[in-house]
């Protein structure tokens, strides 16, 4: 592609989109290209692309260039035009937002929705909790929700196809995932993109008000209450569901940053959908992933496990195809390259588990992600109370996961209809580390 002139690429023959092709399924073009090349094709208008390509009998062509050039400068321009509700981001959360805006996670093109048919919010929790489930706000005619940290958007697309009846405001740290999120979401679910705003927040920045019924506690207003939400919050309104998804393990203080969550933005029986690592199942695996990762980029990773910087994309191929080697091939075929052994091969095998190794993004967020930590449901109790959360059931991701999870508290002599009892769901998971999977979900309801 090098020896190509800028003129022989922006003429987009069969030859160059071929080429194209193949090199944009492992790396970004936007990188591979020469940055003159990039910058004439970026500036091609989208028609003459698609003209250029039919005639050359690679319509498929269009669609590549527009997934590697055309859509992200697009969302780069849309992202500096996204409010915020926050002001400017403390060091801390700074490292995070620099993450996720040069990592795309995860990245989708559909939303999934297992199954499950489009109810109201109140419908759908009484399926996933064990007991007949009552909510103050129940019989509203609409509900506000929160997706906090909604990242690429792909919750935000699964929400919007599985809920009826509500609104869903997104904020994140990062604007260059709202504006992934915006811009997918207008090419899958076009017509639902009126009940979606976007706006950049960080979680342990909201200003924390007193009055919870969503009346004017200090803090800027915003626009209208929206179906019960009062104004008076940095967001502009009070929520009757927040979710917070695989979120709060990567905020700086996550104990305060809870609090702040709740008090800024949850309406009064409101709920949380919570869900954070699970200390007791990442620890089984984490620091021996993190040993083996010094062993091959010790400059990324230090001899304590601490990450010193994120890998280069070329350290990345490295460090995944010799893990990939250590599990399928053993140990001895490999311990030229420094690794340890047996120990080695199997946290490697233990790695493929999971579909995150298999991405670029994926597994930048499983294993270098600049900020983490994880919770114990004894930890979770202790935070969720300090909110003013009160535990409403836990749920499992899996039909069979939740049969055999609930099956067991009963036997341990958990006899409370809502089997919301977090110690005793601790206790458990002490005796099988993988009960709940790499995550604790939950909901809690606002007192």
């Amino acid at each position: 592609l090098a020896s190509r002139s800028d003129v022989e690429v922006c003429a987009l023959s069969r030859s160059v989109l071929v080429l194209l092709a193949a090199i944009g399924m492992y790396r970004p073009l936007g990188e591979a290209l020469l940055p003159r090349a990039a910058a004439a094709l970026r500036a091609m208008p989208p028609v003459l692309i698609m003209a250029r390509c039919v005639a050359e009998h690679c319509p498929w062509g269009y669609d590549l260039l527009a997934a590697h050039l055309l859509r992200p400068a697009a969302r780069c321009a849309h992202a500096a035009s996204l409010p915020a509700a926050t002001p400017r981001l403390p060091a801390q959360s700074e490292s995070v937002a620099t993450f996720y805006n040069a990592t795309l996670y995860p990245a989708w093109h559909a939303p999934e929705t297992f199954g499950f048919l489009p109810c109201t919010i109140g419908e759908r929790i009484r399926r996933q909790v064990p007991v007949g489930f009552t909510w103050p706000h129940e019989g509203l005619d609409r509900h506000q929700v929160l997706v906090a940290g909604s990242g690429s958007g792909h919750q935000v697309a699964q929400l919007l196809v599985t809920y009826t009846a509500c609104d869903v405001t997104c904020i994140d740290l990062s604007a260059n995932s709202l504006a992934y999120a915006e811009q997918q979401l207008g090419r899958c679910l076009p017509r639902e993109m009126h009940r979606i705003r976007s706006l950049t927040a960080d979680l342990s920045a909201l200003p924390v008000s007193c009055d919870r019924a969503g009346n004017d506690g200090g803090n800027d207003g915003g626009e209208g209450g929206g179906g019960g939400g009062g104004g008076g919050t940095a967001l502009g309104r009070r929520f009757h569901l927040v979710c917070c998804i695989g979120v709060l393990h990567h905020v700086h203080e996550p104990a305060a940053a809870l609090v702040r969550l709740v008090r800024s933005s949850l309406l009064p029986g409101g709920l949380l959908q919570l869900a954070t690592y699970s200390k007791l199942s990442v620890g089984t695996w984490r620091p021996r992933a993190r040993a083996l990762l010094h062993t091959m980029l010790p400059t990324v990773v230090d001899s304590t496990g601490e990450l010193l910087r994120q890998p280069t994309s070329a350290e990345l191929r490295s460090a995944r195809e010799r893990v990939a080697l250590l599990a399928n091939r053993g140990a001895d075929e490999v311990r030229a390259g420094g690794d340890r052994g047996g120990d080695d091969a199997e946290v490697a095998r233990w790695l493929l588990q999971f579909e995150e190794f298999f991405c670029d993004g994926g597994v930048r967020d499983l294993l270098f992600h600049p900020q983490e930590t994880a919770f114990t449901l004894l930890e979770l109790r202790d935070m969720l109370a300090a909110a003013g959360l009160v535990p409403v059931s836990v749920f499992f991701q899996d039909a069979r996961t939740d049969e055999r999870a609930r099956r067991a508290y009963r036997e341990a002599g958990g006899v409370d209809a809502a089997q919301s009892d977090l110690a005793r769901w601790h206790a458990l998971e002490e005796h099988d580390n993988d009960l709940f999977g790499r995550m604790h979900c939950l909901y809690a309801r606002c007192a």
